[in-house]
């Protein structure tokens, strides 16, 4: 079974920076916890500027310029560690719903802010150099789950830049 998610977001009044994001879940996730990811990754993506437009096939066509992120329920030949991967030179992500779900634990809302964070590391691989793995913050190659759940996983400055100009490279 294939779903897809969107929630209703503003526009970015601060850059007016916009990234166009559609959530393709090929796992069995509770609908809220979905629903709750976006809102989480939308948050970290605000903080930088940009602003996530989640994008539902079944209301518009869907661009070429649309980053695209699977919901999988695992990737059996990916390291152990692995909860998610970007495709080089693409718009599409992956994250690893199961092990994602197991590391965070029984509670929903812990797999929600765990999904949300891991969503924003693998866009940010999208958007980042091929080396955009740091030694803090939200695209560590460890996840910090604590961290993630304090909300104090961010894009560096550095980062953010990058970040904001390659959205802005997409718009034009």
């Amino acid at each position: 079974m294939t779903r897809w998610f969107r929630i209703i977001s503003t526009r970015s009044a601060w850059f007016g920076l916009v990234l166009h994001v559609l959530v393709y879940d090929q796992t069995r996730a509770p609908l809220d916890v979905i629903g709750r990811a976006q809102a989480m990754t939308t948050a970290i993506f605000r903080r930088v500027g940009v602003e996530l437009d989640w994008v539902d096939p079944a209301v518009r066509r869907v661009a070429a310029s649309t980053y695209v992120i699977r919901l999988v329920p695992d990737a059996p030949t990916a390291s152990g560690n692995v909860l998610g991967f970007a495709v080089p030179d693409s718009h599409m992500a992956s994250v690893l719903y199961e092990r994602v779900d197991r590391l965070a634990g029984p509670s929903t809302r812990d797999v929600a802010t765990a999904i949300g964070h891991v969503m924003a590391h693998e866009l940010g691989h999208l958007l980042l150099s091929d080396a955009s793995h740091s030694a803090a913050g939200l695209m560590r190659s460890e996840f910090d789950i604590v961290r993630a759940g304090q909300g104090a996983l961010r894009f560096s400055d550095d980062q953010a830049r990058t970040i904001r100009a390659a959205v802005a490279a997409a718009d034009r």
